[in-house]
């Protein structure tokens, strides 16, 4: 028989069926706009932004505020942010391992992934103390669901898991409803957040700051992804594709850019 197109993981294809979590939107009440954000693609700017968008005589509350359904914001313009998924997972793996934060010790997820993956070689934070490796951390994304026993998966999906979970599992653009207008991408982000404003009725003729920045360096540097991703065996990296595979082909990215950039001299 003919392989799955898309391999079983501990993410589900049920995701596609749903909209987007109340909980991953940004809004602008005044505006009528709406912005799903996944972990790690920017969601600290947008907070950011719409607190700008209403002017001196909003309050914070008409801007960035919550609903209690989607339908109370079916007639607002939509969008959803994203980013290449390797450079995503490489600013979550920094944002959450490399640093002495309290993330990482999250359901003892730190202290789990360097036992389950033993064979392969710790790392050390900013503060000396074991961390989890890159190739640990990539083993655990590609291997959790076989590795870990099914009442054991909810550490590689939920707490600090949720930084890397997939884009469609968190701001899925298929449902109706939440069909978005525009999908706005890091690499164009500055362009793509004023055409959708100007879209929008606000003036996009504003400061723009991207927040967050990991220290060490922006984790879309090619520099940066060849050092981090040269760790990982070439066979789990394509397997690491497969499993974003659905990312790739919703938002437009090169699932191969990854094999072109370690293969830059």
């Amino acid at each position: 028989p003919d392989p799955l197109p898309y391999p079983l993981t501990q993410y589900p294809l049920s995701s596609l069926l749903s909209p987007p979590g109340l909980e991953m939107l940004k809004l602008d009440k005044i505006h009528k706009i709406s912005i799903c954000v996944p972990f790690k693609a920017g969601s600290e700017t947008w907070r950011y932004l719409l607190s700008s968008t209403g002017g001196n005589n909003s309050s914070a509350e008409q801007i960035v505020s919550k609903v209690n359904s989607l339908e109370e914001i079916s007639d607002y313009k939509k969008a959803i942010q994203v980013r290449d998924p390797y450079e995503r997972l490489l600013s979550a793996y920094r944002f959450t391992f490399e640093h002495g934060t309290s993330l990482k010790n999250s359901n003892n997820l730190n202290a789990r992934l360097i036992e389950k993956y033993s064979y392969l070689p710790t790392d050390k934070d900013d503060t000396g103390k074991p961390t989890v490796s890159f190739p640990q951390f990539i083993q655990s994304i590609v291997y959790g669901y076989r590795d870990f026993s099914p009442d054991s998966l909810s550490l590689i999906t939920d707490g600090a898991a949720l930084h890397w979970l997939p884009f469609y599992m968190q701001c899925n653009p298929c449902n109706k409803e939440y069909s978005p207008t525009t999908i706005i991408k890091m690499e164009t982000w500055l362009r793509d957040t004023q055409a959708f404003l100007n879209q929008s009725g606000i003036d996009p003729n504003r400061s723009f700051y991207l927040l967050n920045a990991t220290p060490g360096g922006h984790s879309s540097d090619p520099d940066l992804m060849k050092k981090y991703y040269s760790k990982v065996k070439r066979s789990v990296l394509l397997e690491l594709g497969n499993i974003y595979k659905i990312d790739f082909q919703l938002f437009g990215y090169d699932q191969d850019n990854i094999f072109n950039i370690l293969d830059t001299v």
